[in-house]
């Protein structure tokens, strides 16, 4: 719906007639829908209501020129001729939004190489292309907004503290999401026939770069750790952590981290960086959640256990149930159906209303009841995948949706952390 107003109301376009302020809040609120699109479509090209090929508007520019109401050219998420030296105006949002879009394709081309079933070194130079991208975007930022202790320090009490933190957790993110694939025994992984037939160097160069990247999140967080008083209370850094933590340990179990004691010192740093996570618990139920798991699964590896079953690889039928999103949506679906019943059995309807000629007029319920008679009552599954295929509101489909997905589209209280960690970004 909000896409669809937003075409409307031709925000994906430029309007040279409003002024340099409004002209800049209708992009803000553009990208806005662009980002929440691509989040929840986590690489599912179906869900996807914004592709890139819509937005005929410049990226948003960086916060100095808002306020002072600079005109300045970022240039567009889909490069042009004219893009080359655009970048004087472009911030963190502007960088975070192709961010957000190269994370998607990652997601999509990660989806369909496990989908297929088909070697992987076969597409490598889809790999090594948003490999790329990610390089460029990185090359692309001036050095002021590089990571380091000092540009850290520079935001250590400034409200862009968070959106600069994530900025950089998230490009190593959509590394770890990469490459994660090629790691044999997690959920992501791919089936271990086809493992065993990928070419050595390539998958010891893929397991390579996601250890790396998920060191240097480890890295990155503990740096903040150090320098800020307060970390950034940003649920997506509930992800990150939790990803990281699954990916290192799995290297652990199969000596990817090297020696015994460096393996062991890298567990134990991040064990100190799953403290960044309490604030954020006290606020959300599912960082709890998170934080519980994440603690279990490190001092689990430390005391020298195994990796759970339950974060291996899962049966066949279980993998096609899960890849299945309507599946997922319809489970969701049922837990609210479910959690709607136990609402009526507490709170009984109220009795039949008299007319002023004394007859009764039947209740809602009842009227459903004599509907029901005659109607065949569809099942919860069918129920939550016919509100998905018409279209209906997104209120119809999730209810609120801050109470199913928390502000980085991780899972909430009331859903399944399984379904949603898949509607977030997982492959399984």
């Amino acid at each position: 719906m909000a896409v669809k107003m937003a075409y409307i109301l031709r925000l994906n376009h430029e309007n040279v007639q409003l002024s340099t302020t409004a002209r800049e809040i209708r992009r803000r609120i553009m990208w806005s829908i662009f980002i929440l699109d691509k989040r929840y479509a986590a690489g599912q090209s179906d869900l996807i209501s914004c592709p890139k090929e819509q937005m005929h508007i410049q990226l948003p520019s960086n916060e100095r020129d808002f306020e002072l109401a600079i005109s300045g050219r970022t240039g567009t998420l889909i490069p042009t001729h004219i893009d080359e030296g655009d970048s004087t105006s472009m911030g963190t949002r502007a960088y975070f939004c192709q961010l957000s879009n190269t994370r998607h394709e990652i997601l999509q081309y990660t989806r369909r190489v496990i989908s297929e079933g088909s070697k992987a070194h076969d597409s490598r130079s889809e790999l090594l292309q948003l490999e790329s991208d990610l390089q460029k975007l990185k090359r692309s930022q001036p050095e002021s907004m590089a990571f380091s202790e000092r540009n850290l320090n520079l935001r250590a009490y400034s409200p862009h503290l968070k959106r600069y933190v994530m900025l950089h957790t998230m490009w190593h993110q959509c590394h770890c999401d990469l490459y994660r694939f090629m790691l044999p025994g997690i959920r992501e992984s791919l089936p271990d026939e086809v493992l065993s037939t990928t070419l050595p160097e390539y998958t010891l160069y893929c397991q390579t770069q996601a250890v790396e990247h998920a060191k240097a999140l480890v890295d990155i967080l503990r740096t903040v750790q150090k320098v800020c008083r307060q970390t950034p209370q940003d649920p997506g850094i509930i992800i990150c952590v939790f990803q990281c933590t699954r990916i290192l340990i799995r290297a652990f179990d199969i000596g990817l981290l090297g020696s015994h004691s460096t393996a062991i010192e890298t567990l134990y740093q991040l064990k100190s960086v799953t403290k960044i996570l309490l604030p954020i618990t006290s606020i959300h139920q599912s960082a709890d959640q998170l934080y519980k798991q994440t603690e279990r699964l490190i001092s689990t590896a430390i005391a020298g256990g195994s990796y759970p079953e339950s974060m291996t690889k899962v049966s066949q039928n279980e993998h096609i149930r899960d890849n299945n999103i309507l599946d997922i949506l319809a489970r969701i679906r049922r837990c609210d159906i479910e959690q709607g019943e136990e609402v009526l059995r507490q709170y009984p309807a109220s009795p039949p209303v008299t007319t002023p000629t004394g007859s009764e007029v039947p209740s809602d319920r009842e009227t459903g009841a004599a509907n029901e008679s005659t109607t065949e009552k569809p099942s919860r599954e069918t129920l939550g995948e016919s509100l998905w295929y018409t279209g209906l509101e997104l209120e119809h489909m999730f209810g609120s949706l801050d109470t199913v997905f928390d502000g980085f589209g991780g899972p909430s209280m009331n859903s399944d952390p399984q379904d949603l960690e898949q509607l977030y970004g997982n492959q399984s």
